[in-house]
């Protein structure tokens, strides 16, 4: 049960960063042990933990807009392999300041927002660490003319390889705060009506 507010998504330099947040209510009435710090997990405890807040709860989300990371990176690990001997893609992700400080006022004024609308209880959960479990993880072919300072064109064809496309997320320069889907399909569709218009005249 989700809708989606934007009231907060543009940058306002007067919170003390940059870029902003979508935010939306979520897992309401669902039980809650499982997203809820300190509740117990398990047993009889969890039990009555979700028969306390079941149907008497709910959260407001964020969505963070991130900013790009020069280390972040996808490649391939030194140490682990699969059943097949060969590296596994590893993934390195580390936040950026702005984004400690993007979450920490939105999650205020989320608590605001709950407070306005009659919550007695308010419990905010504060971003800690980021694993990359909860990332959409774009970036690593970046879009551009130069090809010294990215790995596709404007159409998605690689510049060292003239009949290599990448149409996925990778060409994405900032996470964009959003779920990427639809652009990197929309994205995909565009890219696609130009090299069958064009490209594919020149292949042999």
């Amino acid at each position: 049960m989700n809708l989606c507010s934007f009231d907060f998504y543009e940058t306002d330099e007067s919170r003390g960063h940059v870029l902003g947040s979508l935010i939306f209510p979520s897992m309401i009435g669902h039980p809650i042990n499982w997203t809820f710090p300190g509740k117990p997990t398990w047993g009889q405890a969890a039990k009555d933990a979700d028969r306390e807040f079941f149907n008497h709860s709910m959260k407001i989300g964020v969505l963070l807009h991130d900013l790009p990371v020069e280390s972040n990176r996808v490649d391939l690990d030194p140490d682990v392999v699969d059943a097949w001997g060969l590296p596994v893609a590893r993934i390195t992700h580390t936040p950026h300041p702005n984004d400690y400080a993007q979450e920490r006022w939105q999650i205020a004024k989320n608590g605001e927002i709950l407070e306005a609308a009659g919550a007695s209880r308010v419990i905010p959960v504060n971003m800690e660490r980021i694993t990359g479990n909860t990332s959409h993880e774009l970036g690593t072919a970046r879009m551009g003319n130069d090809p010294a300072t990215s790995v596709v064109d404007r159409w998605c064809r690689t510049h060292d390889v003239p009949n290599l496309y990448v149409f996925d997320a990778s060409f994405f320069p900032t996470a964009t705060g959003i779920n990427p889907a639809l652009t990197i399909m929309a994205n995909t569709w565009r890219c696609v009506d130009h090299m069958l218009a064009y490209d594919r005249h020149g292949w042999t």
